[in-house]
């Protein structure tokens, strides 16, 4: 069944709306308030996150609009400590494909040093991802409330979710988690989300601020290469100066310590 929710009148599954109220009751006793969303590419991941986080907002009278989707870490530490408190924040997959498995890590790392201040605000965040599989068992399975797994039926058809509560979701990720499969694992519920486009942001500038992202990170990515290139050739000039200089003399002339360059030249680059 489904219900027109918020000042959207958008439609929302009647079993996904009372879990999210449950959700809310809960955040505002203190719990933490994360949820995740994965699935295929193009599944709909973000449509349904933006629904639900629209709705998180709207209960708790904030507004909810694209300057709550973020990319990046340093876009949400930002709106972790901007955002008023009960507002709902957004962590899109879209730079995945840039970051890789990196992605994840920085997810991981982040979420857990901002948890203190996240759950002091009282705040919902709804991180979309490839697969669950990817996060650490410590937010995967410890620190989120429940997975939402969006998915096609045929290939092709759009707007379908299995929700997992956290025991059900504890169970996906230990017993499937080697081959990334949602097989044997019974959902506590499934349904079916509105394509909602252009209701809660506008679709244009949504992928302008994700482009913008991607290209960010992909900068940052291409000089980290070329400080890494200039790390080789660094090492490279000093094992072959450490043929007939002394240790002491290279790292005058190169501006390090002397024991770093003995390790450089024994090739430990904890230097």
């Amino acid at each position: 069944m489904q219900i027109k929710v918020t000042n959207h009148c958008f439609s929302m599954n009647e079993m996904l709306k009372n879990n999210i109220d449950f959700l809310i009751k809960a955040v505002s006793k203190g719990w933490d308030g994360i949820l995740l969303f994965d699935g295929v590419e193009g599944s709909g991941k973000t449509t349904l996150a933006s629904e639900v986080s629209s709705y998180e907002a709207y209960q708790s009278k904030r507004k909810f609009d694209l300057s709550h989707v973020v990319f990046t870490a340093e876009q949400f530490n930002e709106s972790v400590n901007n955002s008023p408190p009960g507002s709902a924040i957004l962590w899109d997959e879209a730079v995945f494909g840039a970051l890789g498995v990196e992605w994840a890590s920085i997810v991981n790392r982040t979420i857990t040093k901002l948890m203190v201040t996240i759950r002091k605000k009282r705040l919902f965040i709804n991180i979309v991802i490839p697969w669950i599989y990817m996060l650490q068992p410590y937010l995967a399975v410890g620190r989120t409330r429940a997975l939402i797994h969006v998915m096609t039926p045929d290939g092709i058809s759009r707007g379908y979710f299995r929700f997992y509560d956290y025991t059900g979701k504890q169970q996906l990720y230990f017993r499937n988690k080697k081959f990334f499969t949602y097989y044997g694992v019974k959902e506590a519920f499934k349904g079916t989300f509105p394509q909602a486009d252009n209701i809660f942001y506008n679709d244009k500038e949504y992928q302008k601020k994700k482009d913008e992202a991607i290209s960010s990170i992909m900068e940052k990515s291409a000089k980290g290469s070329k400080y890494q290139q200039a790390l080789d050739q660094r090492d490279i000039v000093i094992r072959l100066c450490g043929q007939y200089m002394k240790a002491k003399d290279i790292a005058e002339q190169i501006g390090i310590t002397k024991l770093q360059v003995h390790k450089i030249i024994k090739g430990d680059r904890s230097s």
